[in-house]
């Protein structure tokens, strides 16, 4: 497939994200102006994690930008080059004090691919044990709880506020089943 020509590129916001203006020209001679947001570590973990009841290990998390309390999964930014096994472990003990020695890689996506760079793997984690507190960033408002897989379904088909990443993490998670 052919690929829109650029013709000038700015940055107009260069901090925790980048922001950039470009103009493009598509194949059929349509010009516009395109924004992009780059994330310093494009590349984050998801944890789909259940506890030894086979209970899910869910994040209640505020977020900003919609100004809600929405469920999400357990995860964040990998640093450049670490495993994601290992990143989605430390994520996992950090926001919700659970460990799991049984975890694996079951899919990524690219949640906002018309706007921004970020791919997410989306881990699983069975058997989790919770070993300590969370241990959360200061920005972070995490409460963890732990749903059945009709407790989410209820809460999803009842119109509450929820994460797509979780989404497409429980369709990962169906199709590794």
């Amino acid at each position: 497939m052919k690929r829109p020509k650029s013709f000038s590129e700015e940055t107009l916001l260069n901090g925790f994200l980048t922001i950039k203006k470009e103009h493009l020209q598509f194949p059929n001679g349509y010009e516009h102006d395109h924004f992009t947001m780059s994330l310093p570590t494009p590349t984050s973990v998801s944890v789909i994690a259940q506890d030894e009841s086979s209970l899910f290990i869910i994040n209640q998390e505020y977020r900003h930008a919609a100004g809600k309390v929405v469920l999400s999964l357990p995860g964040g930014f990998l640093s450049e080059g670490e495993d994601p096994i290992l990143g989605g472990k430390r994520e996992l003990l950090e926001e919700t004090g659970y460990h799991s020695d049984d975890i694996q890689v079951i899919g990524s996506s690219f949640p906002m691919p018309g706007i921004c760079d970020q791919k997410v793997m989306y881990i699983f984690a069975k058997g989790c044990r919770k070993i300590a507190e969370p241990d959360l960033e200061g920005s972070e408002m995490i409460h963890t709880v732990l749903m059945s897989d009709d407790d989410i379904r209820t809460k999803v088909a009842s119109g509450d506020p929820v994460d797509g990443i979780l989404l497409a993490g429980f369709w990962f998670f169906s199709e590794a089943r």
